[in-house]
């Protein structure tokens, strides 16, 4: 059976507008005078929150000893007869060779290694008489400062190449006044985050997607002061999950109380759902003593309670040592042991341990750098790649061609005279090649008509990124006969020149899994591909292969390593690209982790509306669609600087998209609108392709109007109305007939109308719908050419 078709979404974040909606007909006109035809699809572009981690993790903390990690392991396994998923360690910062061996071997077991982090200064001898740093002070400030970057970058390369899940408790128990790096060695909150978002983000610039961030705090009262998240959580993600010490140390406590677990941990509790944080929660010191009562039967009985009563809770990690020094009274047990004991014969835990539905995990084969690759179906060498086609060099000036995909892009029957009519558009805006996603019932058509016309397809296939493909077989399977039985097919048809085997899915992961479980849905996507890559070979050795992901700011270093790694058998990279910070680092980004193959811009176009950092908005939240003409500048621009100049390391880029699809607004994308009336896009695309009979600007010409929405953004009531402008912002003069919407954000859904308007409606009163929702208004303005310019904006409700 095959998955759902939902292809290329472009949403990085968790910050959708959008959800599960019934849409008007995109082929028939949806504007106020127009009788809606409606189709409820199903959509996974909504609001989501990363909840699938696979299973429950349990861990445990041996202590040191003569035996090593690997044989306590396997004994205390045997004890519980149980497996354990996370087997923590402690790293101290120092110059002592790093314990990649032990992560190794514990990978390869099929254990994730927990890392506790803990960054003492003084155990570097560069910095033994540094006034502060050999005195373990100030070590947030200095790491912020770059003192450590090698240190910081060598156990971030050596985590990168276990090619396995990591999770990393970077300054544990920051609030801790035991250890150095809290307040203890004049270290202030700020200096912490700061310190914890340095680390994070030179961990992403080497390409480390395999860690788990845990923080970890020692009190509740933390949460105020050392959250590294950002203001606008859960966008700006440093932390993936929470960590909180739950030791229950009976008579050896201050107050000499023994307490229950629910004691313990219902602070935490209470400040997650304070701060409406949903991060899965690790106990990552988990135990009791036997000082007051029986260890054992407490960690027995917290465990009952944490499977039944605390969904949140998705680990423990037994802390389960006798050498542990850190006592926190006084108190002393008669026996005069030098260390806490913390414990108990594990049978006492075995049943309650194997109640829980434990993530099964299967090692996977270590790789570090670029396996052997085939022959590539691409000439040339870096700087110089070509793609040759009918024997010539071929740089693709290309267009995402998306009517009738899916929903989204409406359902336009794509006849033989709308592809002559859309294709000979294409042709005379200089572009000689076009991208489609997935096969569709008008293949046939479209292979005629680009044949005749002699334009050029990269043929390409969706994968679901919802689809867990470390346990899916049967979607992978039918995933793979799918791709096989159209190249099969489609192999002899001249219009392809390449094929395309999936579009975002490695990256868009993210949207539907949480680590550490992301990064084996991630590893094993990717081994889904190379082998279906492999076979693609098999059967058309002749033509390359694309795999296109999405640039998403942080994670394109990681992308990119991932793919170089693991897919040896593609021969062009394809990276999505919209943001100028994004798009302007592309080329040397590549380059540092991947200079054995070319690259090409799958998909640019206007700025994307996911990012809140890199996108508009208004007051954080209300998304601003820019104007028909910056779309078109923009288009134009990512062409001439940053794509076509790097020439020779890519083999060019295809603008996104054709026509207007339902994604951000309705005019967000296209070049063409929903009538097919040409947009400034096109012009400006037809200037970059060198297909411009003459310069499309002009000094003291304007050949499009610049078109903006004025009206109030004062917050309006239901059931009101509004009087909105149609402003023309440049020296644009000629005439110009106005359409207006106005469309509800969660249905796409056409509502309200027009009460009054003023000089052929470019001013109206609109009449604002009862129901409380998000709408947006709409304006198409054409003009005597036909050409026609949008523009957007929300309306603010009370």
């Amino acid at each position: 059976m095959e998955v759902p078709f939902r292809p290329f979404g472009k949403a990085s974040l968790n910050i959708l507008l959008i959800c599960p909606i019934s849409i008007p007909f995109l082929a028939i006109p949806w504007f106020l005078s127009q009788k809606q035809q409606e189709i409820s699809m199903d959509s996974d572009h909504g609001p989501q929150t990363q909840t699938e981690i696979g299973g429950f993790y349990t861990g445990i903390y041996l202590p040191p000893s003569n035996r090593g990690l690997l044989q306590q392991l396997a004994a205390v396994e045997n004890e519980t007869n149980h497996q354990f998923s996370v087997a923590s360690t402690y790293l101290a910062w120092g110059a002592d060779p790093l314990p990649v061996a032990e992560w190794q071997a514990l990978a390869e077991k099929g254990t994730i290694p927990m890392i506790s982090w803990e960054p003492w200064t003084n155990l570097f001898p560069h910095y033994a008489t540094h006034p502060e740093l050999g005195q373990n002070k100030k070590v947030f400030h200095y790491i912020a400062e770059g003192y450590f970057d090698g240190y910081i970058d060598s156990v971030a390369i050596a985590i990168r190449s276990l090619g396995y899940p990591v999770f990393l408790r970077f300054a544990h128990e920051m609030d801790n006044p035991m250890y150095p790096w809290s307040a203890t060695g004049d270290n202030t909150p700020a200096e912490f985050i700061a310190a914890w978002r340095y680390v994070h983000g030179r961990f992403q610039s080497l390409g480390v997607q395999n860690v788990t961030w845990v923080w970890n705090p020692l009190k509740p009262s933390a949460f105020e002061a050392y959250f590294p998240n950002g203001a606008r959580y859960p966008e700006n993600m440093y932390v993936d999950w929470i960590g909180i010490t739950c030791l229950n140390y009976g008579t050896a406590n201050q107050d000499g109380r023994w307490y229950r677990f629910e004691e313990l941990y219902t602070p935490f509790q209470q400040k997650l759902k304070h701060y409406g944080i949903e991060l899965p929660v690790m106990l990552a010191e988990f135990g009791s003593t036997s000082y007051g009562g029986a260890a054992g039967s407490w960690v027995a009985d917290a465990l009952r309670k944490i499977r039944t009563a605390y969904p949140e809770i998705r680990a423990t990690v037994l802390f389960y040592s006798d050498q542990d020094q850190n006592w926190v009274a006084d108190w002393r047990p008669a026996t005069g042991e030098g260390g806490i004991n913390w414990t108990y014969p594990l049978n006492t835990i075995s049943s309650t341990l194997n109640s829980f539905s434990t993530l099964a995990l299967i090692p996977f084969e270590k790789k570090e750098g670029a396996a052997t690759r085939p022959k590539p179906r691409v000439a040339g060498d870096s700087g110089n790649y070509s793609l040759l086609v009918k024997g010539s060099p071929f740089y693709i000036k290309g267009v995402c061609y998306n009517p009738a995909h899916d929903w989204r892009d409406g359902f336009l029957p794509l006849t033989r005279k709308q592809l002559e009519q859309d294709f000979s558009k294409i042709k005379a805006m200089g572009a000689n090649t076009i991208r489609r996603y997935e096969p569709g019932p008008y293949d046939i058509n479209m292979f005629n008509v680009a044949e005749e016309q002699d334009l050029a397809i990269v043929y390409g296939f969706w994968f679901d990124p919802a689809i867990d493909y470390y346990t899916n077989t049967a979607a992978k399977a039918a995933y793979e006969a799918k791709v096989l039985k159209h190249v099969k097919k489609y192999k002899d048809r001249n219009a392809i020149i390449a094929w395309n085997i999936g579009n975002e899915s490695w990256g868009l992961q993210k949207k539907h899994f949480a680590r550490p479980y992301l990064t084996l849905t991630r590893r094993a996507y990717l081994e889904f591909l190379e082998g279906l890559a492999q076979k693609i070979r098999e059967i058309d050795p002749d033509r390359p292969i694309f795999a296109s992901e999405e640039q998403e700011h942080y994670q394109l270093p990681s992308t990119v390593y991932e793919l170089y790694t693991h897919l040896p058998s593609v021969d062009i990279i394809g990276i999505n690209a919209y943001y100028k910070a994004n798009i302007e680092r592309l080329q040397e980004t590549f380059l540092k982790f991947d200079g054995s193959r070319p690259y090409a811009v799958t998909e640019f176009g206007p700025k994307g509306y996911w990012s809140h950092e890199f996108g508009d908005f208004r007051d954080g939240y209300h998304l601003i669609e820019v104007s028909s003409l910056s779309k078109a500048r923009w288009y134009q621009t990512q062409w001439q600087t940053y794509i076509q100049p790097h020439k020779g390391h890519n083999l060019g880029g295809f603008a996104f998209s054709w026509r207007d699809r339902y994604e951000g607004t309705s005019t967000w994308f296209g070049i063409t609108d929903y009538k097919g009336r040409l947009k400034p896009a096109y012009y400006y695309l037809q200037q970059a392709y060198g297909a411009a009979e003459k310069p499309v600007t002009e000094a003291g010409r304007a050949d499009f109007a610049d078109l903006t929405i004025v009206g109030p953004w004062n917050a309006l009531k239901p059931g009101g109305s509004v009087w909105l402008t149609a402003a023309v912002t440049n020296g644009y003069a000629g005439p110009l007939t106005f359409e207006w919407d106005i469309q509800d954000e969660a249905s796409w859904k056409s509502v309200g109308s027009i009460q009054n308007d003023i000089y052929d409606l470019k001013h109206v009163e609109l009449k604002i719908p009862a129901a409380k929702s998000s709408y947006r208004v709409y304006v198409h303005a054409t003009d005597t050419a036909g050409n026609v310019i949008t523009a957007s904006r929300p309306l603010v409700m009370e």
